[in-house]
């Protein structure tokens, strides 16, 4: 390590090069602590596997989560495609990686890279959020459409890393958080698909509560244990709640009463 504090100089000759001065450089970066110029650090390999990277997150702790294609094959000449999309988080400290999930329906592309963050949560699990922008229009008779796309996505590492450390199967890291079917790739987009869901019907009135007078809505999501949430997928028609007593008055007549007056 040389400390070339007087910067770049070009002017003279290579034997007259005055002290401390450089007249080009290749792989440098600027040591300003030291107040010197080092050499770009090389690269070195990582876990066992082999993988084309088409994105990544720093996490803490000198760990990394990589997305893209891995095979695992063990094959001396190792081949990438969309079928072998992986979740890998590596150790840069101990120089390891492990494949968190491995899925087809990760559905990675080369020409889409892959961006994201990561939080660590109320109950200290690290999530990770990642996106890759990616989607494929079709033309049809009645206009364009959407035929494939990858939605933004949010992925659990402490609760994946659980599940690999006590699973009992061959390969656990094809199955998403157990060994059993119950969830698939369609369990990490972040905008969940609700499917069938409830539907108000009625609403009925019961008195003794301490409600303040308005008109009050309920409305209906689905969350996870993560707290990711889906919208709302149905809203109730306005219930007024007043002072006097419901049976009061005709169905179709409401006389209301003072913003925030307490009821009961």
């Amino acid at each position: 390590m040389k400390k070339l504090i007087k910067g770049i100089h070009k002017d003279s000759e290579r034997v007259d090069q005055p002290e401390n001065t450089y007249r080009d450089a290749l792989n440098a970066n600027l040591y300003y602590s030291k107040g010197a110029i080092v050499n770009e650090e090389g690269t070195e390999i990582m876990g066992t596997h082999p993988i084309q990277v088409i994105g990544a997150i720093p996490l803490l702790n000198d760990q990394v989560i990589s997305f893209g294609w891995v095979d695992d094959s063990g094959a001396e000449i190792p081949s990438f495609d969309s079928t072998q999309s992986a979740i890998v988080l590596t150790d840069t400290k101990k120089g390891s990686s492990r494949i968190l999930y491995k899925n087809q329906g990760l559905n990675f592309q080369k020409d889409y890279p892959i961006k994201g963050e990561f939080r660590v949560d109320a109950k200290n699990d690290i999530l990770i959020y990642f996106t890759d922008n990616y989607f494929l229009e079709e033309a049809t008779p009645e206009g364009t459409n959407l035929s494939e796309y990858n939605s933004p996505r949010a992925f659990n590492v402490t609760r994946q890393l659980e599940h690999l450390n006590t699973s009992t199967v061959a390969e656990p890291y094809t199955k998403l958080y157990d060994d059993n079917e119950d969830f698939d790739v369609e369990k990490l987009s972040l905008f969940a698909k609700v499917g069938k869901h409830s539907m108000v019907e009625s609403v009925r009135i019961y008195e003794g509560g301490v409600l303040v007078s308005g008109a009050y809505h309920l409305a209906l999501c689905y969350s996870d244990e993560n707290f990711l949430e889906t919208d709302y997928f149905v809203v109730s028609n306005p219930v007024y709640i007043f002072q006097s007593q419901e049976q009061q008055y005709p169905a179709d007549i409401i006389t209301g009463c003072q913003a925030g007056s307490q009821t009961n």
